[in-house]
């Protein structure tokens, strides 16, 4: 939802154009139902062949950035499949195993820490790489 909130007065401006829609409660009481186009003196419509094809423009960027935005939903899902495939999940766990244990022995020994991770990483080959560590 499009609006402002001005916390100090109370007083808060929202879009309720759709497809917000909103409106108050209790217009009147609690809120009011505010028609800016009421404010708009008629030398808009000397505009309007603009206006028109500038809304049309806006919708054609509005549908790209939303086919863009589908693209990197898939590409990301394309992504985390090949990650998957590529990553050990028994050495994420032996790694998680064995950092647990140390902290539980030795609180914040950053050369524990780094023996483990080097450790676990010189355990198997590097899938991703393809280099024995």
């Amino acid at each position: 939802m499009d609006g402002m909130r001005f916390v100090k007065s109370n007083i808060a401006i929202v879009d309720g154009t759709a497809p917000h829609c909103f409106d108050p409660l209790f217009p009147a009481i609690d809120g009011e139902i505010v028609n800016l186009s009421d404010c708009i003196d008629g030398g808009v419509r000397k505009h309007e062949r603009g206006i028109r094809e500038f809304n049309g423009e806006k919708k054609q960027h509005y549908s790209l950035a939303f086919a863009y935005l589908k693209a990197a939903v898939e590409i990301e899902r394309a992504n985390d499949l090949t990650l998957s495939s590529l990553t050990d999940d028994s050495l994420g766990l032996f790694f998680a195993e064995e950092v647990l244990k140390t902290l539980s022995e030795q609180k914040e020994n950053s050369a524990a820490l780094y023996s483990i991770m080097k450790k676990a990483h010189k355990s198997r080959t590097c899938a991703a790489c393809s280099l024995q560590q």
